[in-house]
């Protein structure tokens, strides 16, 4: 687990203050702005509880905007039909803050990083100011609360007996969220990808009840307007079919490339997330489907792109260059919002070319970062490819996605640091480890000995590590190996499990998770 060293501290407490002054600056834009969505929200819920229209030109709007979500989401924005709107905007936007600190604080822990709550507080404050947030904040949209819905059950936050139920509730909401039920599926978790798809009919029948014939009319109307969230040339839309569009192709043009990007998008995110999954690593394979669903959908404004912002915390992490340069690009493009490039007229084919190049920047980093994440994913493949048989657990085993409070128990177990040098590689000693040192004729007070990175013998010992060990960690980190690490230690040096503790039967039986450790970089 990275510690917080000097450098990290100072930018910590930098972070801190940075998400203090925005969190300021968003309230005070709350009490005095106009959020356009929002008032929407506030319409539907009234027009719900007042016997009115949802779909028809009778709908009663202010803005002058129409309702385009199921009728079950106007149940769900029916709390906002008595509030004043200054009061509705207010807590709205502190909603959303708490949001995107939930979102980071579990992506942080799932990425094992040292004091996961303070590190995403102080990320929230750069979160917010890229411009998926902005937009989302400044409309008052309803975007980031279905990707924490998401986030909390595809990392494994919520509780196993109903895992599954808020996905399904975020898609019964927004169709879109339904994508990340690809997570179940590489894990293998059915009853959670049951439990999601049950949710979803289950908020079609409310809807249903509540108002039959407007239920009707979306599923088999409303629903298939693609274009109903805007249309594929409106400049924010920074999916493939924006980059297309505005490089003044025709609906007709684009309409096979679009297709075919989506159905290459959908196979490439179901296997890399698949190798992710396998090799304990769900943040990366989070983000890789998050970036499929955004790049690949059919129209994709920004605000869409709300959860764009776990880059934030991916790039804490160590990953391979490559990986990490291009999602600090995609981080980058976001928090600058390139496509208010397209503000200004160009006129001479060059300035096109430039505003082209530049305004659609969000959407081809997007499209970059999915790329390199899938080509990660092979080489990950083919690293582990090269472990003994055996070595790798069942992928998406539920011990990898315990409840947050079991995993930060054998995380904390696996921090005692007291005596024994570990290689460059930093790695844990485990049961089946005990086993090799006594056909080697080694003892276990006995310091191992660090090898070539990339050498046999480093490779053979890596891919021994538990789904908790994956990180490198520091030259000269100390660990006292005679500590078990997953409970009590019986004869002949197997860790035994505590009650009920999956992981620690597996370790048992010396049928560990692969590790993954080729082509790491450390964190400068």
């Amino acid at each position: 687990m990275p510690r917080l060293t000097h450098p990290r501290l100072v930018l910590t407490w930098a972070g801190l203050l940075l998400t203090a002054a925005v969190t300021v600056m968003v309230l005070v834009q709350a009490a005095t702005e106009f959020m356009l969505d929002l008032e929407v929200f506030q319409d539907v819920g009234r027009a719900l509880v007042n016997g009115q229209d949802l779909y028809s030109e009778d709908f009663p709007t202010r803005s002058g905007f129409r309702f385009i979500y199921p009728p079950f989401g106007a149940i769900i924005f029916a709390p906002l039909a008595p509030l004043d709107a200054t009061v509705a905007q207010v807590v709205w936007s502190a909603a959303t803050i708490a949001s995107v600190w939930a979102i980071l604080a579990m992506v942080a822990v799932r990425l094992k990083l040292d004091r996961p709550g303070i590190i995403a507080l102080a990320l929230t404050g750069v979160a917010l100011l890229s411009e998926p947030l902005r937009s989302n904040l400044m409309f008052g949209q309803i975007n980031v609360f279905l990707f924490l819905m998401v986030t909390a059950d595809v990392l494994g936050f919520t509780p196993r007996r109903f895992r599954g139920v808020l996905l399904g509730v975020a898609a019964g909401i927004k169709i879109t969220p339904a994508a990340f039920a690809l997570m179940f599926l590489v894990r293998r978790d059915w009853a959670s990808l049951a439990r999601s798809v049950a949710a979803v009919f289950a908020t079609i029948v409310v809807g249903h009840l509540a108002r039959p014939a407007e239920s009707l009319h979306f599923w088999t109307h409303e629903f298939w307007v693609t274009d109903r969230g805007g249309h594929p040339w409106f400049v924010p839309n920074q999916a493939l079919s924006g980059l297309l569009t505005r490089a003044r192709l025709t609906p007709e043009q684009i309409e096979i490339p679009v297709l075919g990007f989506f159905l290459v998008a959908a196979i490439a995110a179901t296997w890399g997330a698949w190798q992710f999954t396998r090799r304990d690593r769900p943040v990366d394979a989070l983000l890789l489907v998050a970036l499929g669903v955004f790049v690949a959908s059919p129209v994709a404004v920004t605000h869409h792109w709300s959860g764009v912002i776990i880059a934030f915390a991916f790039l804490l992490v160590p990953r391979r260059p490559l990986v990490r340069w291009t999602v600090a690009a995609l981080a980058l493009s976001h928090l600058i919002g390139t496509h208010y490039a397209y503000a200004p007229i160009a006129d001479s084919p060059g300035e096109h070319l430039l505003q082209w190049l530049v305004g659609n920047l969000q959407g081809m980093t997007g499209i970059a970062a999915f790329a390199v994440l899938v080509v990660d994913a092979v080489l990950s493949s083919r690293a582990g490819s090269r472990t003994r048989p055996g070595s790798a657990a069942r992928p998406g085993s539920e011990a990898e996605y315990d409840a947050p409070d079991a995993q930060e128990h054998r995380e904390g177990a696996q921090d005692q640091r007291r005596g024994v040098l570990l290689p460059a590689a930093g790695v844990h000693r485990h049961g089946a480890d005990h086993h090799d040192a006594q056909r080697e004729g080694r003892h276990d007070d006995q310091p191992l000995q660090p090898t070539d990175e990339g050498g046999e013998d480093h490779a053979d010992r890596a891919q021994d590590l538990g789904p908790a060990d994956r990180l490198d960690r520091p030259v000269g980190e100390v660990l006292d190996v005679r500590q078990p690490l997953l409970g009590k230690r019986g004869a002949g040096g197997h860790d035994l499990a505590e009650p009920g503790d999956e992981e620690g039967s597996r370790q048992k039986d010396g049928n560990n998770p692969e590790g993954d450790v080729h082509g790491v970089s450390p964190i400068s």
